[in-house]
């Protein structure tokens, strides 16, 4: 990987771009089924979502969350409407259960080759002028094997896979959603699905042994702190990767 930043009096400024273009569609059920998860996930009280990042400081209340768990479900959303597009491999579903805090399932998506080969696959997102994939350095470490180094993700480690992923893929939404706590309601919903705007964004992916190499170089790091674009205080350590460096598979 050859893009990163300068560090310089701890103020960092994204130097390889890759601008918001709109590639694939969400539908209005594909948004209902998302405002659905973050209901149940936040005011519905069916799941429970952690209100801070791993290291950070900064608490987030259930306005915030709901915010979140939209733009991260639709990025999902984002993945497997392209994949289904492409047509070469077969994709696992959105998992749309929810999970009490403290667990979650062990992928984002399983692909499946021409060959029965598995393929996991996490799904990152941010919003459209989001230029960073973003991962906080206390939940990822990398591990030795006989042939490879492999970059695995720590509060997975003890389960199905270990915390390997065979690729991490950056996805971008675009949306309009404003949440008012006071009028939101499982019904409400209904109506907001049909009104509310969506641009999705598959902005590509790195392999497993990029990010193995990426976390090993120790270049590619903002601290707690540190100030992003002169303007973003960050809440922990992170590793990042800007969206220029992601490829998007034809």
């Amino acid at each position: 990987m050859t893009t990163k930043f300068e560090r310089m009096l701890c103020s960092h400024m994204i130097n390889q771009k890759k601008p918001f273009e709109e590639n694939v569609q969400a539908t209005e059920d594909d948004i209902r089924k998302c405002l659905k998860f973050c209901w149940n996930m936040t005011y519905g009280a069916h799941g429970e979502h952690r209100d801070h990042r791993t290291g950070g400081v900064k608490k987030r209340n259930k306005e915030q969350i709901f915010q979140d768990i939209f733009i991260g479900k639709m990025g999902e959303v984002a993945f497997y409407n392209w994949c289904k597009k492409r047509g070469k491999l077969e994709i696992s579903e959105i998992d749309f259960d929810c999970f009490d805090l403290g667990k979650w399932d062990s992928s984002d998506f399983i692909l499946t080759d021409n060959n029965n080969e598995k393929i996991k696959v996490a799904v990152k997102t941010t919003k459209d002028f989001g230029n960073l994939l973003l991962l906080e350095v206390k939940d990822w470490r990398v591990t030795k094997t006989e042939t490879k180094d492999e970059a695995i993700y720590i509060p997975n480690k003890d389960k199905d896979g270990r915390g390997f992923y065979d690729y991490i893929v950056l996805c971008r939404v675009k949306t309009n959603l404003k949440i008012n706590p006071q009028s939101l309601t499982e019904d409400s919903i209904e109506v907001m699905a049909k009104s509310l705007e969506v641009k999705l964004q598959v902005v590509g992916m790195i392999k497993n042994k990029e990010l193995a190499e990426i976390i090993n170089s120790g270049k590619y790091k903002i601290y707690q702190g540190d100030t992003l674009n002169n303007s973003t205080i960050m809440d922990a350590d992170n590793y990042y990767i800007q969206s220029g460096a992601f490829v998007l598979p034809k």
